[in-house]
């Protein structure tokens, strides 16, 4: 497709287009054939007008009859948005400045004809600069009531035709086969549609016969399935249409059969995932998920979307214990039919491979071909908005999607898988979709889990177990590593049932070193060795779970052997006297992501009360307190902090 070069310098004069803008490193582009693809299910993408005259550009997957809202938000202090939206034939359908609130800028278009529209984004200012993020919403066109059908874009027949689907799979999910036929004349005749098979034999009759009157435009809907109930098998079927007996229309009707049998969840923002207990008995037995297989996948190892008795092959559901693999029934683990979680830093790449299905079954257990590729007729993919080129059974297509957005937290999200056909250079939807289950994982970056000295690989890949933790504490509440921290910090301290041993002061599931410190975080998963801990479990608690959803905290060594304030042990009361009255700590550790300019310490509580040397106290848990401000409410003396490093942990 190609605009008409004087149809967009037209449309472009208002928008200050026509001076060429400078090379320059951008992050979207500034043509609209590659323009980044925006999803439609209103994900924010994040961008920037990087230099004066930058526009960037985006693509749409639009279809007829839907209703597009596209808006900026989240822009930083110095943006002012502009953005106009151009239809699939290259006609400016939208301009807007301010209609989103503020400086933001908001459109509302319904389409005409589906293809691929245009958006482009810039600066209010020609030499303006600064950040947004856009985001687009879809919503579909609301079926009309019967009998009028939804036809695939066919739009109304005229009188003698038939309008509808001309690819359809009838085991998609909501998928009918809707058509709609003009009854030609005047008077009362007698009507019927049925569909006919390749050797012109009826299969279906969705219009049974009867009295009509002509000049009206009817409907119907075929389900798919024949005469006997069982689902038609793929290849070539006709829509006719009978006027008195005789045929005077027909509709070329491709029953295919359409989906995925893989998903891999790729692109650079994808962050690995390791189960730690891969074997239930053992306290600690590694397994990568991407060791598994792919990130989804039905229960197949023949390409067929469908069981043997033609029915079609379940989706798995999302496999939600967070410590061990799904297993078969012979207890391996298994690498077909699962769910598999999957995990994203914020803003990073992302991408989907798709590996369609090459084969069907009949309900008498014949094995069948997925129907296509249909002379004429290319078909392709959509998800989340982007399409593919043209695909066949069995082939594998990538996707570039938009990015994973926001805060620390967890996504059990629907996919839709949809498959559009091009009639005539117009892509229309083929009837239903494909939908399947699976979990994502928003982390705030790309994890720094190494310490010093340590090789690559387990135990030092995000655990599922720990992710799914702070995902839950976070709720997608935490943003930046003061939010992560805050929260870990917060929920070990006040909600893990874990008491500070205030006789000896001794680790549980630490080494006890104050510099390398190794960590058993699958023994205290177990509560191995009980609920008793010190400062260097605490430590090692909070910064090992920041580190696993992208928060290089590190364990900071204070020392050494310094008087107390009084302080309320984790699990304990405030105190005064702890080690029988010899209140002072040798040493102390707690987690940092500043260095320990700012402390984050789960082991204790500090007096907040303006008066830490004397009782009552009031609770301050320490979530970023100023390195001086904690150890002015600890001690009466003096400590440093003398060592910091990642700490191990297996």
């Amino acid at each position: 497709m190609r605009f008409a070069r004087s149809s967009l310098a037209a449309t472009l004069l208002p928008l200050l287009f026509l001076a060429a803008a400078p090379a320059q490193t951008d992050d979207h582009s500034g043509t609209y054939s590659s323009g980044t693809w925006l999803s439609t299910d209103g994900r924010a993408v994040a961008g920037r007008i990087d230099f004066a005259g930058d526009r960037d550009w985006f693509r749409l997957s639009v279809v007829t009859g839907d209703r597009y809202e596209v808006r900026t938000a989240n822009l930083t202090a110095e943006m002012d948005s502009v953005i106009a939206l151009f239809a699939p034939s290259g006609a400016r359908v939208g301009y807007d400045d301010d209609s989103g609130g503020g400086r933001a800028s908001y459109l509302a278009w319904t389409a005409t004809a589906s293809g691929t529209a245009y958006l482009a984004l810039l600066h209010y200012s020609s030499t303006g600069l600064g950040g947004y993020q856009v985001l687009a919403t879809r919503t579909p066109a609301s079926p009309a009531p019967a009998p009028t059908p939804t036809d695939g874009g066919g739009g109304n027949p005229a009188p003698g035709t038939i309008a509808g689907p001309k690819v359809f799979d009838p085991k998609l999910a909501g998928a009918s086969c809707s058509l709609a036929f003009g009854v030609p004349g005047s008077g009362t005749q007698t009507a019927t549609l049925v569909v006919l098979d390749a050797a012109g034999q009826t299969v279906a009759t969705p219009f049974p016969a009867g009295s009509v009157t002509g000049g009206q435009t009817l409907s119907a809907r075929w389900d798919g399935r024949t005469s006997a109930g069982s689902f038609a098998s793929p290849g070539s079927y006709r829509a006719a249409l009978k006027v008195g007996g005789q045929t005077i229309a027909s509709l070329p009707v491709a029953v295919v059969r359409l989906g995925a049998v893989q998903v891999a969840w790729q692109g650079t923002g994808r962050v690995p995932l390791l189960y730690h207990r891969s074997d239930p008995a053992a306290v600690r037995s590694y397994l990568p998920v991407d060791s598994i297989g792919s990130s989804w996948s039905l229960a197949t190892s023949t390409g067929s979307l469908d069981a043997t008795n033609g029915t079609p092959l379940a989706a798995p559901s999302i496999w939600t214990d967070t410590r061990t693999p799904p297993r078969t029934s012979s207890g391996a683990v298994a690498t077909r039919g699962v769910s598999l979680p999957v995990a994203y830093a914020s803003g990073g790449a992302r991408s989907v491979r798709i590996t369609l299905g090459s084969r069907a079954y009949s309900a008498s257990g014949t094995a069948l071909t997925a129907g296509y590729p249909v002379s004429g007729l290319p078909i392709r993919v959509v998800v989340e908005g982007v399409p593919s080129g043209e695909v066949s059974p069995g082939a594998a297509v990538t996707l570039t999607l938009a990015p994973r957005t926001g805060g620390v937290g967890r996504e059990d999200r629907s996919i839709d898988v949809r498959f559009q056909y091009s009639d005539g250079g117009v892509w229309r939807d083929v009837p239903g979709s494909q939908t399947f289950a699976q979990r994502f994982y928003t982390l705030l970056r790309q994890p720094a889990l190494l310490p010093s000295g340590a090789a690559t690989g387990a135990p030092y890949v995000s655990w599922v177990w720990v992710v799914d933790r702070v995902a839950a504490w976070s709720a997608g509440s935490a943003t930046t590593d003061t939010g992560v921290l805050d929260q870990v910090t917060r929920k070990i301290y006040g909600t893990q049932s874990l008491y500070y041993d205030d006789q000896s002061g001794a680790p549980a599931y630490s080494d006890g070193s104050p510099t390398l410190s190794t960590f058993d975080l699958a023994a205290y998963d177990l509560r191995r060795y009980g609920s008793l801990v010190n400062c260097t479990d605490c430590a090692n608690l909070v910064s090992i779970h920041a580190r696993m959803v992208g928060v290089d905290a590190r364990n900071v060594y204070l020392g050494s052997s310094f008087p107390l304030h009084w302080i309320k042990g984790i699990g304990r009361n405030f105190t005064h006297s702890l080690f029988g009255g010899n209140h002072a700590f040798s040493f102390h550790m707690i987690a940092s992501a500043t260095g320990g300019s700012r402390v984050h310490d789960a082991t204790l509580a500090l007096d907040g009360d303006g008066d830490p040397a004397n009782s009552p106290s009031s609770e301050l848990i320490p979530l970023g307190l100023p390195f001086q401000t904690y150890h002015d409410l600890l001690t009466p003396g003096s400590f440093q902090a003398l060592a910091q490093d990642r700490s191990r942990f297996e």
